[in-house]
């Protein structure tokens, strides 16, 4: 390679082919993946990327690379070259041209401007999930120090704070031309901050604003573990699980009640259960919260012509503090959440409900009328599930939640709750 290194621009290039594959291998580069490269220099790196990634934009300083470059990449229509200062580029009005799941930065960096290069992808908040980037060794040692080492310092504390760091490949001084007077390393940089994963049945498939929604149906075991290895693609550990499906079943424990208690069960307590034991052990390696969402109804007295319902939520509430209990040393927390009435489309099937008993029941004509007449003033009271999703939101953030919240409870059920048996007999008496 005829060529006049630079000193000014720190141009060391990479030649060991080993190291290169390694690289891209552990930066996980694939056709659905848009890398951004910081000082190709000669290409060592830039072609291996083409044939691998989607796309590549590399940012090159140095124009009197243009001819070497050229003969290069001639041949891969998926590499776009900007000859300028990357400091002084607007990254993301490039980016916006291409639409890439995947968005990432893999660069052998110019040792003297490492931090400068990170700085800009947080200042400018360039939209990728991470750099895979070489450095200096004892760079790499002081960005992923631990609290109290000879090399943590506060660009440790910054970098942790936007970044997950971790060391990938060692690389030795002598792979490349020219020979730098200290070994690197490989570091990765996974940007902070959250995916949610929205599984339901009725999801169609797609990803938007940081909301991966996956179609499962939660009482089918297969769906539940297709879910987990979407999950795991993006994450090996979870901050917080949770499981809102349910449904309501109303009616009489022997009147027509073939198959109810298995659908009920199936839903409410089993699909919790199996979807739980799935994603526990990300959870526990997040040292995350899982949140058990019973009802109010996990508590109260039975109620005549509503028995399955709360069946299943006493179960969850048994479910829930043995878990809790179990996991308390894995570093997992645990909390149950005990719902009231709030406007979903599980609340809005009651209705319906009702109609469908009265035209079948050959029995419980009556109770039934009373018992909807109760049950409608109930859910015209029913709360805007936002106060659930902000109340849910800020237990996430604890570190030491409570057992068991109790969210906008029904005055009416607390109290036959805490009623003796005997009165609250009496009390249903007069209804059913």
């Amino acid at each position: 390679m005829d060529f006049n290194f630079k000193k000014k621009y720190g141009q060391n290039f990479l030649k060991d082919k080993r190291i290169i594959d390694s690289i891209i291998y552990k930066a996980d580069v694939d056709k659905d993946t848009l890398v951004i490269e910081v000082g190709p220099g000669a290409g060592a790196l830039t072609v291996p990327l083409a044939l691998k990634a989607g796309r590549v934009i590399s940012f090159e300083i140095d124009e009197s690379l243009k001819d070497i470059l050229s003969s290069k990449l001639n041949e891969y229509n998926n590499v776009e070259v900007i000859y300028g200062d990357f400091l002084k580029s607007d990254v993301n009005n490039v980016l916006k041209r291409y639409d890439f799941s995947k968005k990432i930065m893999v660069s052998n960096l110019p040792y003297y401007i490492t931090t400068p290069i990170i700085m800009k992808f947080i200042d400018d908040n360039i939209d990728v999930s991470k750099l895979v980037i070489m450095v200096q060794k004892e760079v790499a040692l002081r960005f992923s120090a631990s609290v109290n080492s000879h090399e943590y310092n506060s660009l440790t504390v910054f970098l942790n704070y936007y970044y997950d760091i971790k060391k990938l490949v060692n690389v030795p001084r002598n792979v490349f031309v020219t020979v730098p007077n200290v070994d690197s390393v490989v570091i990765e940089l996974k940007k902070k901050g959250f995916f949610i994963f929205a599984l339901d049945i009725r999801n169609r498939e797609r990803e938007e604003d940081g909301v991966i929604y996956i179609k499962t149906d939660l009482t089918k075991n297969e769906d539940i573990e297709r879910a987990r290895k979407i999950v795991e693609e993006r994450t090996d550990k979870l901050d917080f699980i949770s499981n809102f499906s349910g449904c309501v079943i109303l009616g009489s424990l022997f009147e027509k009640a073939e198959g109810k208690v298995e659908k009920i069960f199936s839903l409410n307590l089993f699909a919790t259960f199996n979807f739980n034991r799935v994603f526990i052990p990300l959870v526990i390696k997040g040292r995350g919260l899982i949140a058990i969402i019973s009802s109010e109804y996990g508590k109260i007295v039975a109620i005549p012509l509503h028995g399955y319902y709360p069946m299943t939520k006493h179960a969850v509430e048994i479910y829930g503090d043995s878990l809790r209990r179990e996991l308390k040393k894995s570093g997992a927390r645990v909390t149950t959440i005990r719902p009231g009435a709030f406007k979903t489309n599980m609340q809005s099937s009651i209705n319906g409900q009702f109609d469908s008993l009265l035209s079948e029941t050959d029995i419980y004509k009556t109770p039934l009328e009373r018992m909807k007449h109760i049950m409608v003033g109930e859910l015209k009271r029913a709360k805007d599930p936002m106060i659930l999703g902000k109340k849910l939101a800020s237990i996430a953030d604890k570190k030491h939640p409570r057992a068991h919240y109790n969210i906008k409870n029904s005055f009416k059920m607390k109290l036959l709750s805490i009623l003796p048996s005997p009165l609250t007999d009496w009390i249903f008496s007069l209804f059913f």
